[in-house]
């Protein structure tokens, strides 16, 4: 099986009568989770109105870990079209349809025991409950209000990576100042934030109840407005949503505010706790211009700083460059505002490629999305240098790559169908060689792979996968970000039969960008299976012998 990248004609995705529901969210134990375009997300139709899947679901199984849930519904797999919950009574869930997300949060719960689940949504009035197996109310606990809130992120410039997000850890929790505000004072550098940067740009999340997508995200209006029901990996995904972000000029004490959590018109501010500070600090949640990336420079591929990289608006919300780009194979995403924290746009689906003509077009339409760490970049091959049209639309996200001359020359990437390990291993594998053969691995089945590789014990082996033997365009490497996984050794007993739980504690593979490659110390000198699964994103590393 090959894994296929979304595609949809525009049709369907923008059509006014529901042709298809999906439900996204903690659920399943996929690592496209949260993608919109995921049909296997879908709900299956078993009337004119009633929508249903069934699932397992994971109880509580120690204080550890306490199993919650946050899902939403997405409506003919249009991110500006998600179903939130605007009541809940008699254990149903009442949804409403919205482009922002900023006006309600998530359907969210707790699972107190294992348990078979059928997820009923009836689309006349929008109810969405939950049934056992047995057709009773399902052992659940349902999460309609929040006792406190969370701050994680780039912040905590002291911690590791695995703990920087991860909101479970002490002594960041706000305080309650009313019923309308929530503060926390922490101290913040202008030369902190990320290691790699280290500029005075902060990125962050709110979680509530200790869980990040109960929490809320930033919405790049210029206002300093949150998106509820929003984590690392859950955000709605337009350009007009990211993470929150700000920059500090001096280093100090400030107080970060939530303002009106529960209302409608959830907000934060950021304030100068220490006198002494004289620049204030900015919010960066602007969504001013957009800035073409990728593989079609030759330097500085994904630095939206760079000049000549801005898009022009030469309509309203339409944004437009022409590049001449060379031949080959490219991966390209849309930056925000000049700024990588705001995170990029990259693909969510292509749109009508049954234009194509024996694969080849001299126009391709797609989607932007941003479902950090899950998205890919924009993948496509070029047969001949030539000029090409880059438009976004801010408005919906459409984005379009386009020949001048009119030849059909352009070819999507719709497909992953094989996966190379690359690293530092010794022969027959070729060290850091990602077009080499000789590092591709068997295929298991479905979106299984697995290699036998010879290791020495106690040397350290760095590697990442990379799908199609490309030159770093599908790559896939655990993210530290996440909250899935604390260390990247491939530890996970259960990689084969994973479950959300199981990859919260072991980790998963993620697809965002070319990330850090994982590290594996081999304890015994001998025969280890490395496996993956591009599906669920599980990942492990076993001695054999």
């Amino acid at each position: 099986m090959t894994i296929k990248f979304p595609s949809f004609p525009r049709e369907h995705i923008y059509s006014e009568d529901i042709e298809s529901i999906s439900i996204i969210g903690e659920i399943h134990p996929k690592k496209w989770r949260w993608n919109p375009f995921n049909e296997s997300l879908d709900l299956k139709r078993i009337s004119s109105n009633i929508w249903s899947f069934t699932l397992d679901l994971i109880g509580s199984d120690d204080e550890r870990f306490e199993v919650a849930y946050s899902i939403r519904l997405v409506i003919n797999h249009n991110f500006q079209r998600q179903l939130k919950v605007k009541s809940f009574f008699n254990n149903k869930w009442i949804l409403q349809e919205e482009s922002s997300g900023q006006t309600f949060n998530n359907i969210n719960f707790y699972s107190t025991i294992d348990q078979k689940i059928e997820f009923i949504f009836n689309t006349d009035n929008f109810e969405f409950q939950l049934k056992s197996k047995n057709g009773e109310l399902p052992d659940i606990r349902e999460v309609v209000e929040f006792e406190s809130y969370q701050l994680n992120g780039f912040v905590w410039d002291n911690l590791n990576m695995f703990e920087k997000f991860n909101p479970k850890l002490a002594n960041r929790s706000f305080s309650k100042i009313s019923e309308d505000l929530w503060s926390i004072e922490i101290p913040l550098k202008k030369n902190g934030g990320i290691d790699f940067r280290a500029d005075g740009v902060y990125q962050f999340l709110i979680s509530a109840n200790k869980e990040e997508n109960f929490g809320f995200s930033g919405f790049n209006n210029g206002r300093g407005s949150l998106i509820k029901g929003i984590g690392f990996s859950s955000s709605h995904g337009t350009s007009m949503h990211s993470a929150i972000t700000i920059k500090v000029f001096e280093d100090g004490i400030y107080k970060i505010n939530l303002i009106n959590p529960n209302s409608i018109n959830p907000t934060f501010s950021i304030d100068v706790v220490d006198n002494s500070i004289l620049k204030k600090p900015i919010i960066l949640n602007d969504l001013k211009n957009y800035q073409l990336l990728g593989s079609i420079y030759k330097e500085d591929s994904f630095d939206p700083t760079k000049p000549n990289r801005d898009l022009i608006e030469i309509d309203n919300n339409i944004y437009q460059i022409d590049l001449e780009v060379d031949n080959g194979d490219h991966s390209i995403n849309f930056a925000l505002s000049n700024e990588l924290f705001l995170d990029t746009m990259a693909l969510g689906c292509w749109l009508d490629l049954d234009d194509l003509v024996e694969g080849k077009t001299n126009k391709l339409s797609g989607i932007g999305w941003h479902g950090k760490p899950h998205e890919f970049n924009i993948p496509f091959s070029l047969e001949e240098k030539t000029l090409l049209r880059f438009i976004y639309n801010k408005t919906n996200d459409n984005f379009s790559i386009e020949v001048l001359n009119g030849k059909k020359i352009l070819k999507p990437t719709t497909e992953l169908n094989k996966l190379s390990i690359v690293g530092d291993f010794d022969n027959p594998l070729e060290a850091w060689n990602p077009k080499s053969e000789m590092n591709l691995m068997q295929h298991l089945g479905e979106s299984k792979y697995f290699i036998k590789i010879n290791l020495i014990s106690g040397k350290t082996y760095n590697y990442k996968y990379v799908g199609n033997l490309s030159d770093w365009t599908l790559v896939f490497a655990d993210y530290e970000l996440d909250g899935y996984g604390s260390d990247f050794t491939g530890s996970n007993p259960s990689s084969k039969n994973p479950s959300v739980k199981n990859m919260k504690d072991f980790g998963q593979l993620t697809s965002h960008g070319n990330p850090p490659p994982l590290q594996f110390i081999a304890k015994e000198s001998g025969l280890h299976e490395f496996y993956a699964d591009l599906i669920s994103g599980a990942y492990s590393v076993t001695f054999i012998n």
